[in-house]
């Protein structure tokens, strides 16, 4: 479950087992002490606690003590998740943010009465949901419990909470009529793009049901000026959006604002691809208002030693991606913003590339000028997408392995390598009639890597190579990515 969804968990306990099936689902085998240190919460608790979800979970999960701790498996996937969800059934929080977003409120006294609090009790409450809430600084009223805050903020929050949260008894979810609708009244030109998005099918549903559903309540999105400037007139896809305006007052009886498109149509396409830089070079040509990216692209290229002229791909992707999170950053700054889970991985995973990452926005900061308050998301997500941009525009090379050892293991090695390496490169393994010197130094090998020395003695080699442990292990198979992939090894 998601860090911010826990924090509207009322019921310690179950807050406590929440926390505790999100450790072990990731790590399946699991021990008292190392839950007790994870979460800061006596062994005795834990223990107790691993004895009533086993209880539980006993038609759906496994949890199995041996000398060594307990093993965690899920025995029926579907079943476990529903059990894991109805232990939100009586979780109040879940409920009322869904009758805040249809717009049924009531006082907080109502909600004391709804749910058998004492009104002081659900005053209380209420406070500790307002620091949660702080995170996406907006507030609670009271005469209604509404969301008070920037109507940008209030989606914001609403899409992270329903769409990028784990399912609850009462998330809410887009009619699936919606999607019948676009099929049904726009289907052949779907996929037609001239700009292209890089947002899934029901992230989408999300952002316009979500538009919906305030417009209908009232609540109207207010455009910055520099974005009501911009001149949609002849714009594809945007005219293309236009015309939900008038299929969704036919199909749900609901007003839809023009600004509510314009709003809906940049928070769609300032999410890009890496994949489609016909779409990127237009979104560019469009909708670029900054010229302050250029001079920011040159400095990231001579930062991470990158020759825009090598890879002028790269540029047009890297510039799609910063026009993004300025559209963002003028529209409402918190659509830049990650759950704190995507960027605790994002640091575990590439802590170096976020190091320097980090420098460099904030080297560069007088010349974006990005809220402060969101830079940190900006620089994982900067992370994100150069690591997947690196790897997915890396070079096809050849590289050949000389490898001696046990006949199984070598069989290991190689089945790894084909695993690891052959989707991106060529993977040569020389026969014994193949080794000689010529045949090591032809032209189209880029890479030799082996994990016997006396090779490298043996043999006047001319192509870069690389001499890895008997048995590889982690550090080996990094080193033999970042020398295929320069790219990836500027930022490392």
């Amino acid at each position: 479950m998601r860090e911010l969804q826990l924090k509207f968990i009322t019921n310690t306990i179950t807050e406590r087992w929440m926390r505790i099936l999100n450790v072990i689902e990731q790590q399946n085998m699991f021990t008292i002490v190392g839950l007790s240190q994870q979460l800061g919460v006596s062994k005795r608790t834990i223990l107790k606690d691993v004895s009533e979800l086993k209880n539980y979970f006993e038609e759906s999960a496994i949890f199995e003590s041996n000398t060594t701790g307990y093993f965690f498996k899920e025995k029926n996937r579907r079943l476990y998740h529903e059990d894991k969800e109805a232990l939100l059934q009586s979780e109040i929080w879940f409920e009322i943010i869904s009758d805040i977003f249809y717009g049924e409120l009531v006082s907080v006294g109502e909600l004391a009465d709804r749910y058998n609090y004492s009104e002081s009790t659900m005053l209380r409450s209420v406070a500790q949901i307002k620091e949660v809430l702080k995170e996406y600084q907006l507030s609670l009223s009271l005469k209604p419990v509404d969301l008070v805050g920037k109507e940008g903020n209030i989606r914001k929050f609403f899409f992270d909470f329903f769409y990028e949260g784990e399912p609850t008894p009462y998330t809410v979810y887009p009619p699936e009529s919606i999607h019948q609708m676009f099929l049904d009244k726009l289907g052949e030109r779907l996929g037609k793009y001239e700009i292209g998005t890089g947002i899934m099918v029901t992230g989408f549903y999300y952002c316009l049901y979500i538009t919906m559903i305030r417009n209908k309540n009232g609540h109207i999105i207010s455009l910055p000026r520099r974005i009501k400037e911009i001149d949609f007139s002849n714009e594809t896809d945007f005219l293309l959006m236009s015309e939900l305006i008038p299929l969704i007052k036919k199909e749900y009886g609901i007003s839809i604002h023009q600004d509510e498109i314009i709003w809906l149509f940049l928070i769609i396409i300032s999410k890009r691809t890496i994949d489609h830089i016909e779409q990127e070079t237009v979104f560019l040509e469009k909708y670029n208002q900054w010229p302050e990216i250029e001079p920011v692209i040159e400095s990231y290229f001579q930062l991470f030693n990158i020759d825009r002229k090598t890879d002028p791909i790269l540029s047009t992707f890297l510039s799609a991606f910063f026009l993004g999170r300025k559209i963002n950053n003028e529209m409402a700054p918190i659509l830049n913003k990650l759950l704190s889970e995507e960027i605790i991985i994002i640091k575990d995973l590439y802590g170096l590339a976020y190091e320097k990452n980090r420098q460099f926005i904030h080297e560069n900061q007088s010349l974006l000028s990005f809220s402060e308050k969101y830079l940190e998301d900006i620089i994982a997500s900067l992370t994100m997408y150069t690591e997947i941009l690196f790897s997915y525009y890396s070079p096809k090379k050849t590289v050949l392995f000389l490898l001696e050892g046990n006949h199984l293991l070598v069989q290991l090695i190689k089945v790894q390598a084909n695993q690891l390496l052959s989707k991106q490169h060529h993977v040569l393994f020389v026969p014994l009639h193949e080794l000689t010197e010529e045949r090591l130094n032809v032209e189209h090998v880029d890479l030799i890597v082996t994990n016997y020395r006396p090779y490298l003695l043996d043999y006047q080699l001319n192509k870069d190579y690389l001499l890895i442990n008997r048995v590889p292990n982690r550090n080996d198979w990094v080193n033999i990515f970042t020398q295929l992939n320069p790219l990836l090894n500027s930022m490392l």
